[in-house]
């Protein structure tokens, strides 16, 4: 029994990885971040139920995003899965947040695998998912998808006094800091810098205030990614950068793509200011991992 249960989740190799892209194909949300990795433009890690023929499998992006997808009525994949969650050896925390799709049955399944290691609120504040990951919980929130109406976007053409936008070049993407920026999407700078896309605001002190890039791109959707630097922050200077990302989506045929946690309330307004509207909820695992 124990020999079966260690290869009842079975990490494939990335030469392996398309077996998995028809059941990521499936999910109608929020499945980009997991099909570069299948693409091999990222790096990830790929889990599966049977290595020949997957009917279970999570998907893993290097920034930690998860998308776990197929069935939910595997119990050996399941066992496994429930020590994977918690962070256990096998996860080695490079998995930080989880999507899954059927949505409901998934909801369920993980209700009774994970049992009181799972919280599940829907009001939770930014501030409080910190206390809930060093406890050990996992924390069941929503994360928020917005659908781009160009029709109720208007660009912002006059700067704050003194900055500039300016194209990510190399030494705009070596003073980038925070936790959304490109180094955590991309396979390297060049990587970046040759089929990415970005624009960040510079202050008067030529600082880098903040930035918006492409975190994904799939054919023509381009997933935007938003990082204001800590000095910046709460001044409303996002929506320069943002306004710059969209408006080279619009002039080249591209759709910007935006989503966030429900409870970043910055973010899901900011979306909402430049012309996204809120297209659906979807449940949203933060795993504890500090």
């Amino acid at each position: 029994m124990r020999e079966r249960e260690i290869f009842s989740m079975i990490e494939l190799k990335s030469s392996n990885f398309g077996k998995v892209i028809d059941l990521v194909m499936k999910v109608p949300f929020n499945n980009y971040f997991a099909r570069i990795v299948i693409d091999g433009k990222v790096e990830g890690r790929v889990f599966v139920d049977n290595e020949n023929s997957p009917e279970s499998c999570l998907v893993v992006h290097k920034y930690g995003m998860a998308l776990l997808c197929g069935r939910t009525d595997i119990d050996s994949f399941n066992r496994k899965l429930a020590s994977f969650l918690k962070n256990d050896s096998v996860n080695h925390g490079s998995a930080r947040w989880i999507l899954t799709y059927p949505e409901p049955p998934w909801q369920n399944t993980l209700d009774e695998m994970l049992g009181d290691d799972l919280v599940v609120k829907y009001d939770v504040k930014e501030n409080e998912i910190a206390e809930y990951k060093k406890n050990g919980k996992i924390l069941q929130t929503l994360r928020a998808n917005f659908k781009f109406d160009k029709t109720l976007y208007t660009s912002c053409r006059r700067l704050p006094d003194g900055f500039r936008i300016e194209r990510i070049n190399h030494d705009i993407y070596c003073r980038i800091t925070g936790s959304v920026i490109p180094v955590h999407y991309w396979k390297s700078e060049d990587d970046f810098l040759s089929n990415g896309m970005g624009y960040s605001l510079i202050s008067p002190e030529n600082e880098v205030a903040c930035t918006c890039f492409t975190s994904f791109i799939v054919g023509d959707k381009y997933e935007l990614g938003i990082e204001t630097s800590l000095k910046f922050r709460g001044m409303g200077y996002a929506v320069y950068s943002v306004c710059a990302m969209i408006d080279f989506c619009l002039a080249n045929n591209f759709e910007p793509v935006w989503g966030c946690r429900k409870e970043n309330l910055p973010s899901f307004k900011l979306a909402e200011k430049v012309g996204f509207t809120l297209q659906s909820y979807h449940p949203y695992y933060t795993l504890p991992v500090l």
